[in-house]
Formats: structure tokens, C-alpha cells, sequence
């Protein structure tokens, strides 16, 4: 479950880099046999013309043509874009907007999908970094470079943290560590990589009822983050 350029401004301590970026045609042909001579009852049809013709039998058969058949995959279209509107179990969510952030004075750099994290929430506590909510504050995404300077081991340097009991996920490793829980209701991922000098970390929190929805904006984040 390890889930886990270039236009460049400074804003508060953080460097901001873009990242370069996620007919309907019907034939119809019904023929018949009257007196054995075969008569074509209806022409190839998708448009209703609102003519008539009389068939052998007396009845009327509604004519049809090709004329119009942009206009036709047109009101699809409509449709089903008023579908997915009115069902939005149905709509398809835009893919997020992403852009990279950067600490220059730790190098620490993480990719973060700015069309959901919207709302800068300042510096965060115990590190150097940046920290940022959803417009709603489900969710929260940290940057942040935390302090190593007996550069110690992504193992020793977890294990002085304390985690909480009860991780349902931990990863560890020569280079970086990765944990995650469920806590209130609200899953929790932390990647922390080794750094010189420093642990450059990602922690992120949102609604664990959410988790399938949230798996790949996770795991791109996770990965993405640079040493």
C-alpha cells in the first residue's frame, strides 16, 4: 500500500513550479412480398421527416433520411450530459491540476493536486514547510522538512516520533519510511524521505469513507516526493 517544469514564482518560503500537463446511423430496410414482387416498405432511416407514404396494404409508413445526422449525436450528447448532472453518481470528475512545490532551503519538493488542496494554510507546526485544506477542510495535505541532524535512520527517526498504536500499514526502509491508520473516522498517511540533514515529509488526511476515491492522488503524491 506504498501510496502512498517549468514557470517557477516564490511565495511565502515556497518555490512554485508548473508542471507540464490527465455516429449513430441506422439503416432500415423492411421489404415485403405482395403478388411476388418484392416493395421496400421503408427507406434507410434515422430522421423523421414528418411525410408519409402509402404502402401496399393501405397503411401509412412514417419516411425517414440521413439529412440530419450531426443533430442527432448532438441531443445525444445533450443527454448525456444532463443525465450525469441530474445522477452524479454518473459524472465523471475532471482529472486534478497538479503542481510541484518546493522548499529551497531543504530541497524538499512534492507534487500537490492544487485544484483540490485549495486553501493555503500557512507554514506547519515543528518543520519547515507548507500546509494546505480543501475548500470544504475535509481533507489536509502537509509539506514539511523536519529536522535530522544526527542523521539518523528513517527506523530510529519514526520510532522517536512515537507513532500512535494500531498503524494498519508501515513500511521501512534504508531511505524512508511509510505508516498509515484510520483514526475518528479520517484515514491518515505519512512518507517521510531522508533527507541531508533534514526528514522530508508528506502527511495527508482525509475521510477514510472516501479511501478508493483518494488511492491514486495518494499514491501519486507519495512517490512524487523528492529527497
Amino acid at each position: 500500500m506504498d501510496r502512498h517544469r517549468r514557470d517557477s514564482r516564490q511565495r511565502n518560503g515556497i518555490t512554485v513550479r508548473g508542471l507540464p500537463q490527465p455516429t449513430f446511423a441506422t439503416k432500415s430496410a423492411n421489404s415485403g412480398r405482395r403478388g411476388g414482387a418484392r416493395q421496400k416498405l421503408l427507406p434507410a432511416a434515422t430522421t423523421y421527416t414528418g411525410a408519409h407514404n402509402e404502402t401496399a396494404n393501405g397503411t401509412k409508413a412514417k419516411q425517414f433520411d440521413y439529412s440530419n445526422r450531426r443533430g442527432i449525436a448532438a441531443m445525444k450528447s445533450l443527454l448525456i450530459i444532463f443525465v450525469a448532472a441530474v445522477v452524479p453518481g454518473l459524472a465523471i470528475a475532471e482529472p486534478p491540476e497538479w503542481r510541484r512545490y518546493v522548499v529551497p532551503s531543504t530541497t524538499a519538493e512534492v507534487d500537490v493536486p492544487v485544484s483540490i488542496f485549495t486553501e493555503d494554510a500557512g507554514s506547519p507546526e515543528g518543520g519547515i514547510g507548507r500546509r494546505f485544506f480543501t475548500k470544504d477542510r475535509r481533507a489536509d495535505l502537509t509539506l514539511q522538512s523536519v529536522p535530522n541532524p544526527g542523521n539518523v535512520s528513517p527506523a530510529d527517526f519514526l520510532r522517536k516520533r512515537q507513532p500512535p498504536a494500531g498503524i494498519q500499514y508501515k513500511r521501512v526502509t534504508p531511505n524512508f519510511f511509510a505508516v498509515s491508520s484510520i483514526r475518528n473516522g479520517r484515514t491518515w498517511y505519512n512518507r517521510c524521505n531522508r533527507g541531508k540533514g533534514y526528514m522530508n515529509c508528506v502527511l495527508i488526511n482525509y475521510p477514510a469513507a472516501e479511501e478508493r476515491q483518494w488511492d491514486t492522488v495518494v499514491t501519486r503524491i507519495s512517490l512524487s516526493l523528492a529527497r
